[in-house]
């Protein structure tokens, strides 16, 4: 029988997949992944808003565990077809889910350059975990990112607004470098998991370990962005 229902939502190379692999090592855990990614249903590209909450529940109900759990990304709010912009509807979406007694993980990453330039080397070369990348060096659209950034500023501040209304014990939020290093006892504690066993981490290797600008071709003309826009990109190094 289920006890708890959760959502991780965060965008795209944050450390979702992460923590989710973290809490999953639990006996009392099932993780469904990302059940409006890539491996969704035909049906629901162009669906409603309601549609894909409707498909998330009949998922959800189908699980054996006493904890079920999902990933939703911010970008999959673009596979919905809804009367407003998509930023609209990864909000709506959670403010359903809310409504519907999911308890809600929020997972951002301080350093906004790390994460931007992660999505595009993953993008790039279609690996999306357990391998670090190739050498390679990407040239950074320094318009594209100020975009992006913003455009994660919004989302976020879009589901702070809806939990704002929900007690404390429905809403967590923690960020990729806290997980990273290995602090997540926090959201153990949230959803009520006793005995926990942290997986072997050693088998996920960091896909930056050179550190981000290694990978930045334009660096000059990045870090004159960052210079002028100080207050987007705080936590990068």
């Amino acid at each position: 029988m289920i006890e708890k229902k959760f959502v991780i939502c965060g965008v795209g190379r944050c450390g979702t997949h992460l923590l989710s692999s973290h809490l999953e090592s639990h006996p009392d855990v099932c993780f469904l992944d990302e059940l409006l990614g890539w491996r969704r249903p035909e049906r629901l590209s162009g669906a409603s808003v309601a549609d894909a909450f409707d498909y998330i529940a009949d998922r959800v109900r189908a699980a054996d565990r006493k904890v079920v759990g999902f990933d939703l990304k911010y970008e999959h709010a673009g596979t919905l077809s809804t009367p407003f912009s998509k930023l609209w509807a990864v909000g709506k979406l959670n403010e359903m889910l809310l409504e519907d007694g999911y308890c809600h993980i929020h997972v951002t990453r301080r350093d906004h350059l790390a994460c931007y330039v992660s999505f595009k080397l993953a993008t790039r070369q279609n690996r999306w975990m357990y391998s670090p990348y190739l050498k390679e060096k990407i040239r950074i659209d320094v318009c594209d990112l100020i975009e992006w950034v913003k455009w994660v500023g919004w989302t976020k501040g879009r589901i702070n607004y809806i939990t704002d209304s929900f007690p404390s014990n429905r809403y967590f939020e923690t960020d990729y470098e806290d997980v990273q290093a290995g602090v997540f006892s926090g959201v153990a504690g949230f959803l009520g998991l006793g005995g926990f066993k942290m997986f072997n981490s050693r088998k996920y290797e960091k896909q930056m370990s050179g550190g981000v600008w290694s990978f930045v071709e334009n660096e000059d003309e990045v870090r004159q962005c960052l210079e002028e826009n100080r207050g987007l990109f705080e936590g990068v190094k």
